[in-house]
Formats: C-alpha cells, structure tokens, sequence
C-alpha cells in the first residue's frame, strides 16, 4: 500500500517540478564547458553595454539560428540599441544563453550563440538552446568583462590605437608611450648627420622606393674609392664635355688612349694564356680535316684541349693573299702526333714577266713589322742571279732565340712568297714564285707533346718557259718557310719533325736558236719577313744558277738551275725562299 502511493505521488509531482523548472528564477544555469570549434568567437571589438535593457523574442529560434527577431527595441529613458551587443536569453533557466550579435532595429544577425560563461568569448555547443517565442531577453555585459580582463592580463590584444591626450609624456622607463611622443625624440629630437655625428640627413636624389629608401655605406663595392676618383679625374683636367673619358662607345678610336678597337686582332687575341675553350675540343683521329680560313688574316681558335692523332692530319685552306697566321689556344692537352700542315699559307707569290719584261714581287706577307717596302721592286743588275732587293741589314730588327722567350711581345708573319723571274726573248716568259709558308702559334695551358710533323715547308717557284729565238727567262723565287711558335705551361714532350725548308727556285728556261739575246735573271726567294723580289735583267751570256735562299731555322731552298745557253744566253734560275723556324719553349711571361 505504501510502494503504491509513492508511485502515485512521483507521478503526480514531476510534471509539476518540470512546469516550475521552466518558469523558476532560482534553478541553476547548466553549462556544457565543450566548445564548438565550427562557430566564430567574440573578437577583440567590445559589444555595446547600455544600462538597461530588456524586451522578448518575436519569433521562435533554433538552437543553431544565425539571427533573430525582438518583439522590440526601446531603451528606458530613450533611444535604441544598436551595433554588436549581447544579452541573455532566458535567464534563470536551464535553458539560459548568452548570445552575441549586431543588432538594427529589431533584428540581431551574425549571431555568437553558446557564449561561454568563463571567458566571455569562446562558442561552446553546450550552451546553445532553442529558444520559444516570447522567451525573456536582457542586455548582459558579462563579456565586456571577460574581455577586458583578457587584455589586461596580456591573454588577449587590443583591436584599435590605443590614444592618450596630448602632450602627455612618460615619466618611467616602463610607462607607455603615444606616436607624437615617438616621433618628436626620433625625428625631432635627432641631431642632423655631420662628418663626426650620426643623425638625421636627406638623400641626394630622390629613392626608387619612398617606403623603402637605400643609403650606400661607403665599403660599397659600387662607390669609387679616392684612388679611383683621382685614377678617372687624371693628370689632364676634370672631365667635362670636352675632356671625356673613352669608353667602348667611341667606335672611332682617334682619342689619345688606345682603344681596344683599334688594337690588331692579333695582340687582342693573346691577351689570355689558354683562351676561353668556346670552340670546344678539337680532336682529329684519322684522315684528313681541313679547316676553312676563310680568307681571314688571323684566325683564333680556343680550344678546350687538341689532339691529332698518329695517322690523321690537320690541314688549312682559303688562307688570305697576304698569308694567314693561326693561332689555338688550349685550355687542356695538346697532342701533335700526325701531320700538321701549315704550307700554302703565307703570301702569294709574283707572276713571272711577260716576253721582256720583270716578273713581279712577291705581296707582302702578313704580320710584317718593317717599313721599308719600297726596296722589293725589281732592279736591273748585270748578275746572272736572282736580285737581292732587301739588305741583310734590314732584317737585323728581328733576333731569334730558339731557348728563351724574353719579351711578351710576339712577332708573327707568315712565309714571303718568291718573286716572278725576268721574261727574256721571243715567247720566253718567267716563271711565277712559290707561295711561303703560313704562321701557327700554340698556347697550350696542359701538357704539351709534339711527337708528329709539322710541315711548314715554302713553294718551289715555277721553272722559266723556254724561248723559240732568243734569250730565255728567269725562274721564280722559291717562297719562304713558315713559322710555328708554341708556349706550354705544363710538362712536354718535343720530338717531332719539324719541316721549314725554303721552296727551291724555278729553273731558267734555255735560250732559243735566235743570236744575240740576253739572258733574264730568276726570281728572289722569299723571306721569313719580306717577299722576294721580281728578278733583274742580266748580261751574261749564260744562264747562271740562281742564288739559294737564306738560313733560317732551317735551311734556305736551293736556287734554280740556269738555263742552257744556245746562240743567245740562257735564264737565270730563280733564288731559293729563306728557312722558315720553330719555336718551343716554356711559357714564363704570358697570363
């Protein structure tokens, strides 16, 4: 009887308890700490905080509702809330919520739902509720406080400048500071920069960047020392308009400092010992490969290492009618076990005369360093040899060392060509000089070995063509050897052949079956630095064997036999060309 009537009453009470549960201002506030990581959080900016305000919900709100609607909007006293505020929503229940939003008129959106009741700002799921229409809303400052507090324990960061009024200074080392107070010590308060004080100055010329403007120390790579002011102002004056510096602008190079210009490309193009490796490896191993000069006078190559090897050759074609002079610069090895061949490069030599008259000299090789040029004609001499037309001791500018490199300047010329034989009688022209030899210089930067040929031997001039009635014609002169110059900075190895004989001279013709002739000189040889003469007229009776070329490295070419004389006399043979030379040796002046 008692268990029935206990169950009676517990039936009977808790509805009532739940009915009093919802309208009850004393019941406890339940709140669920988990907070909603999806929902946004009170930021720094302060909610409104008017004194009084309280008023109910128009409509009814989900517990996940964005905004809602107030049945109205009137502050006691007058006026209206507006902007971000919070309040609670029924208060007093277990349903209560603190919630966030901006309000305009009666609406509240950007809703802050399940404030938390710790902090004033974190969203917690917990305590977000659906609340009835017409449930209770008052204005709250709770999360005033909580914030403030944040910020003035250092947890949380002010969301706007914080001002003070003017003129007011700190007076401790940790008072804060306002931007005038700042400005009127950093800028204001700042000594102007002297030569002897750091402080504040104005730049020259206006930045690139206003906000980010660049001053120059003076270590700067970019700003000329005094040395270097005094080097560019030098000894002639302050540059002006009229006094400019020359710069590789000036394409005319007619200033008084040598342009680089205007420097010939062969003292530009041993500036550095090696060269610059651009054209690759050069590497010859069978055959024959023919590089093509195209009638240039010098030709560089840079070589990043050179090989030609046992059996191949390395040849040349299309020199320049004065002669070409060559030059490989290798960063690596160079290997010269073929055959190089450097003949038929130097200058061309003279055409044989026509029927009674002188042949021509041979041109003027290229990279000569001598002046008097006007001695190469031919010249009328009573002798039976080729003419001598360029004294021994014009020659005597240029001395050889085959041992010793000892100046950095080099002098390179190719082979000279041979001169054109005197045409004697009827039909009986002389005979053209042989071409000389070309100029090879060699910078090898590793190890250097030479264990091939190096052929640099000068043309056999042209034999004279016989007369039908008179007196025969000259031979032409033999050309020149050539030069081959090498410097190596490493270890070597010089076994190879070297050829550098002069070209012989061309046979006179012989005379014909006329009587009473005269008998024409050959050509002269070339040199190793002029070209030969055209051959001079002669009186003999007989054709007299021509002279044979001088000594250079290697011996001069032999001079042409004298042709067999007849009724009339025979022509002379034409002069044998100069040895050319070689040169192999250490490199100790050249960077």
């Amino acid at each position: 009887m008692h268990t029935i009537l206990a169950k009676l009453v517990s039936i009977i009470i808790a509805p009532i308890v739940l009915i009093g549960g919802l309208f009850s201002p004393n019941l406890p506030v339940v709140s669920n700490p988990q907070t909603d990581s999806n929902t946004p959080t009170v930021g720094a900016t302060l909610p409104q905080a008017t004194g009084v305000f309280e008023t109910s919900l128009a409509t009814p709100i989900t517990s996940t509702a964005t905004s809602m609607t107030l049945t109205a909007n009137a502050i006691r006293g007058g006026g209206a809330v507006s902007g971000y505020s919070c309040f609670t929503v029924d208060e007093g229940s277990a349903q209560a919520e603190v919630i966030c939003g901006t309000v305009s008129g009666t609406t509240v959106s950007s809703l802050t739902r399940g404030v938390s009741y710790s902090d004033g700002v974190t969203s917690v799921s917990g305590n977000k509720f659906a609340h009835r229409r017409g449930a209770n809303v008052k204005i709250t400052d709770f999360p005033i406080v909580q914030i403030l507090k944040a910020q003035n324990n250092g947890d949380a960061t002010f969301a706007n400048p914080l001002k003070y009024e003017s003129g007011i200074a700190p007076l401790a080392a940790d008072d804060l500071t306002d931007k005038e107070y700042v400005d009127g010590v950093a800028i204001a308060g700042a000594p102007d920069a002297s030569t002897t004080v750091k402080g504040i100055g104005k730049t020259s010329v206006a930045p690139v960047s206003s906000t980010n403007p660049i001053f120059v120390g003076d270590n700067d790579g970019r700003v000329p020392t005094q040395s270097e002011n005094d080097a560019l102002v030098g000894t002639s004056g302050t540059p002006s308009t009229s006094n400019k510096y020359v710069t590789n602008d000036d394409t005319t190079g007619t200033g008084s400092v040598v342009r680089n210009s205007v420097v010939s490309g062969i003292v530009a193009s041993i500036t550095k010992f090696g060269g610059t490796g651009a054209d690759g490896a050069l590497n010859v191993t069978s055959g024959t490969t023919t590089i093509d000069l195209a009638g240039a006078n010098v030709v560089v190559k840079n070589y990043t290492s050179i090989n030609v090897s046992a059996g191949a050759t390395l040849d040349f074609s299309n020199p320049a009618s004065d002669g070409t002079i060559i030059i490989f610069k290798s960063q690596g090895t160079v290997t010269f076990a073929g055959t190089v061949d450097i003949r038929n490069l130097g200058s061309a030599g003279g055409a044989g005369g026509s029927v009674g008259n002188p042949g021509s000299a041979g041109s003027v090789p290229f990279g000569n360093v001598f002046s008097n040029t006007s001695a190469l004609a031919g010249a009328n001499t009573p002798t039976g040899s080729g003419t001598e037309v360029v004294s021994t001791t014009t020659l005597s500018a240029v001395t050889r060392n085959q041992n010793t490199l000892y100046s950095k300047f080099i002098a390179l010329t190719v082979g000279g060509g041979g001169g054109g034989g005197y045409g004697g009688g009827t039909s009986a022209t002389g005979g053209a000089g042989g071409r000389g030899a070309g100029s090879m210089y060699v910078e090898s930067l590793g190890v250097l070995s030479i264990t091939g040929t190096i052929q640099a031997t000068g043309t056999t001039g042209s034999n004279a063509v016989a007369g039908t009635s008179d007196s025969g014609g000259g031979g032409g002169g033999g050309g020149a050897g050539g030069q081959f110059i090498v410097l190596y900075n490493s270890t070597v190895t010089n076994s190879g052949t070297y050829n550098f004989s002069g070209g012989n001279g061309g046979n006179g013709s012989a005379a014909g079956g006329g009587s009473g002739g005269n008998g024409a000189s050959g050509g002269q040889g070339g040199g190793n630095a002029y070209p030969g003469g055209a051959g001079g007229r002669t009186y003999a009776s007989n054709g007299n064997t021509g002279n044979n070329g001088a000594t250079g490295g290697n011996s001069g070419g032999t001079g042409g036999t004298g042709g067999a004389a007849a009724t009339a006399s025979g022509g002379s043979g034409g002069g044998g060309g100069a040895g050319g030379f070689y040169l192999v040796v250490a490199n100790t002046e050249l960077n």
